[in-house]
C-alpha cells in the first residue's frame, strides 16, 4: 500500500475535504510538507467563514471559484462591525479599507446598495457550497433581496435550500427574516435553532405569528431532527401572544430528537405530555410556563395577567417518561411531575445508572399558585436520589422566602384597606 504522501495531489485534496473541522484540517496539514501544500490554505482557511453580507470580496471569491466554495462547512452571517469575523485572508487581495475589515476598525457601514450587491454574490456563492453543514444568521433585520420580488425568484434562503445544510441557526431582532422570505424552503435539518423578537406592536387583542410555514418545515421536511430550539421574544404590551403549536407541530414524532428548548411557545398539558411520551430519547428539555398552560391562559382577558404569574400546570405523564433525560429546565410544578414520572418506573435504576441535572424556573411574580408549587417542589426535592441534582436549590428556597413575605405584606395591605 502506498504511503499517504505519495498519493496524487487531487486524491489528497479529496481526502482533506472529508475533514469537517478547522482544527482537524490544521492537524492534517501539519503532518508533512506534502499535506500542508494540499490542505493550506484551500482547506485550513475555508472551513469556517463569518462575515457580513457587505463583505463583497469574500462573496466575489466564493461565487467565482466553486473549488474553494466547496470547502466551506460553517457559514455565519454577522452584523456590521462584528468582532467575530473569519475570512480567508490568504485569498483576500483587496485594499486594507475593504468592507471585510470592518471588525478591525475600518470606517465602514453597509449601505442598502452594497448589501444588495453582496447578497447577489452571496446567492451565487451558496450555490457553490456543495458541502455546507451549518448556516447561522446573526445579522440585524432581514435580507434586502426577496425572492417574491425577483424575476428569478431567488434570494439567500432559496439558494441555501440548494445546499446540504443540516444545521440552521437564526438569531435576529426584527421579526422579519422568518416571515418575509423563503427561509422555510430548506429541508432535512438535524438542528433548527430560531430566536426572534416578534414585532406586532399594539395589536388588540394580542395576536400570534403565523407559524404555518415553520410547522410545515419541521413536521414534513425534517424527519432526522435531533435538536429543536424555538424562542419568541416579545412583551404583552406589544400585542404579541405566544403561538399555540400543541395541535400542529407537537403532534410530530422525530425518531432522533435529543434536545428541545422552547421559550414563549404555548401548548396544553395534554399535548405536552403526548409529545414527551412520544420522545423517550430526549436528553435535554428546556421549557417555560407557556409550554403546558391552559387554553384559557391565552385568552385576551387573561393574557396580560399571565405574563406576570405562573400558568404552568402539572403534566399528565405516564410512568417512566423520559428515561434518558440528563438535563431539565422548567417550572416547579412541571419538574415535580416529570421527575416523579422518571422515578416511578425504576427508582433504583435512576439512582445507579444515570444522572439528571435540574434547574427550576423561578419567575419574579408567581402569585399564590406559584407559592404552592414551590412549597411542593421543595418538599419533594428533599427525598430525591443523589443522582438527581437541583442546580439552583438555594435560589428556589430564597424565592419561596421572598414570595411568602410579599404574600403577607399583600394580605396586610388588603386588611388595612378594608378597615378604612
Amino acid at each position: 500500500m502506498p504511503e499517504l504522501t505519495t498519493l496524487p495531489p487531487e486524491v489528497l485534496d479529496e481526502i482533506a475535504s472529508w475533514i469537517p473541522l478547522t482544527e482537524d484540517v490544521v492537524s492534517f496539514a501539519l503532518t508533512s510538507k506534502t499535506l500542508a501544500s494540499v490542505a493550506s490554505p484551500r482547506h485550513t482557511h475555508l472551513r469556517d467563514i463569518a462575515c457580513s453580507r457587505a463583505a463583497l470580496c469574500v462573496w466575489q471569491l466564493l461565487s467565482s471559484d466553486a473549488s474553494l466554495a466547496r470547502n466551506v462547512r460553517y457559514l455565519t452571517i454577522c452584523r456590521n462591525y462584528s468582532s467575530d469575523s473569519i475570512v480567508p485572508m490568504p485569498y483576500m487581495k483587496c485594499a486594507s479599507g475593504c468592507s471585510h475589515n470592518f471588525a478591525l476598525g475600518a470606517d465602514f457601514a453597509g449601505t442598502n446598495d452594497v448589501v444588495r450587491q453582496g447578497e447577489r454574490l452571496m446567492i451565487a456563492a451558496l450555490k457553490n457550497m456543495s458541502n455546507l453543514i451549518l448556516f447561522e444568521w446573526e445579522d440585524i433585520g432581514f435580507n434586502e433581496i426577496m425572492a417574491h420580488e425577483e424575476p428569478d425568484k431567488q434570494d439567500i434562503w432559496s439558494a441555501l435550500a440548494t445546499t446540504p445544510v443540516e444545521r440552521l441557526i437564526i438569531s435576529e431582532d426584527s421579526g422579519c427574516v422568518i416571515w418575509y422570505s423563503q427561509v422555510f424552503s430548506v429541508s432535512n435539518l438535524v438542528i433548527f435553532d430560531y430566536t426572534t423578537e416578534v414585532m406586532v406592536w399594539g395589536a388588540e387583542p394580542p395576536v400570534s405569528p403565523d407559524c404555518s410555514q415553520l410547522v410545515a418545515l419541521l413536521r414534513d421536511r425534517c424527519p432526522r431532527l435531533q435538536e429543536l430550539f424555538l424562542q419568541f421574544t416579545a412583551h404583552p404590551e406589544e400585542g404579541f401572544a405566544p403561538p399555540n403549536l400543541g395541535e400542529t407541530l407537537f403532534t410530530t414524532q422525530w425518531r432522533d430528537l435529543r434536545a428541545v428548548r422552547l421559550q414563549t411557545v404555548a401548548s396544553t398539558p395534554a399535548a405536552v405530555a403526548s409529545f414527551i411520551s412520544a420522545h423517550p430519547g430526549l436528553r435535554s428539555l428546556w421549557i417555560d410556563d407557556w409550554f403546558g398552560c391552559s387554553e384559557s391562559s391565552l385568552l385576551p382577558d387573561n393574557f396580560q395577567y399571565n405574563w406576570e404569574n405562573t400558568i404552568a400546570l402539572r403534566l399528565p405523564l405516564p410512568p417512566g417518561a423520559l428515561p434518558n433525560l440528563e438535563s431539565l429546565h422548567c417550572a416547579p410544578v412541571q419538574a415535580t411531575g416529570i421527575i416523579r414520572s422518571i422515578l416511578s418506573s425504576d427508582p433504583a435504576g435512576r439512582m445507579t445508572d444515570s444522572t439528571l441535572s435540574v434547574t427550576v424556573n423561578v419567575r419574579p411574580h408567581l402569585g399564590d399558585g406559584g407559592i404552592e408549587d414551590l412549597e411542593e417542589f421543595i418538599l419533594f426535592m428533599k427525598d430525591l436520589p443523589p443522582t438527581i441534582t437541583v442546580e439552583n436549590r438555594e435560589d428556589v428556597e430564597e424565592a419561596l422566602h421572598h414570595l411568602r413575605w410579599f404574600r403577607e405584606r399583600r394580605r396586610e395591605n388588603t386588611a388595612a384597606t378594608v378597615a378604612l
